[in-house]
């Protein structure tokens, strides 16, 4: 499990999460703005979504970001 910032940059969780940027089709140059974007708009507080092998779970928001996700990833 990786509990990160909203502002973590996306080109760093992709590669600690290990996916090529090739391999990413979203615009966000944040996480929490990945998150807004997956969701198409503004997700609510333990709401999750699952993202190929992720699951991730909204833990704060402010009035205009995200501000803490949690990601746990299935290996199996």
């Amino acid at each position: 499990m990786f509990e990160m910032d909203g502002d973590t940059p996306i080109s760093e969780f992709l590669e600690l999460m290990g996916i090529k940027e090739e391999d990413f089709d979203f615009d966000s140059e944040t996480v929490g703005g990945w998150c807004i974007e997956y969701n198409n708009g503004f997700p609510n507080v333990n709401s999750t979504f699952t993202y190929k092998n992720m699951k991730v779970k909204i833990l704060e928001l402010s009035k205009r970001r995200v501000k803490r996700v949690l990601v746990t990833v299935d290996n199996a």
